[in-house]
């Protein structure tokens, strides 16, 4: 029991940031509902600069969940009517 509880798990996940939109969310290809893995929503700003700002300080959070089920993805919040 050992040797499983102290062994990373053989899959490595995708460790990037996601840009979501409606078609992802519609075809299930992440973070939808028959997608097991944990998905993580990041609002990351009104324009091309913020949300690269955005992403840049998170980036080295990602690499903490190299073996985790875990997707990144992001909007910008001013091209999703949704977010406010």
């Amino acid at each position: 029991m050992n040797s499983y509880a102290n062994s990373k798990p053989k899959k490595v996940v995708r460790l990037e940031f996601l840009k979501l939109d409606q078609n992802k969310v519609d075809s299930n290809l992440f973070c939808g509902a028959t997608n097991t893995d944990f998905c993580v929503l990041i609002d990351a700003g009104k324009s091309d600069a913020e949300v690269a700002k955005t992403l840049k300080k998170l980036n080295s959070v990602v690499t903490e969940y190299t073996y985790d089920p875990v997707v990144f993805v992001y909007i910008r919040s001013d091209e999703d009517p949704l977010v406010t």
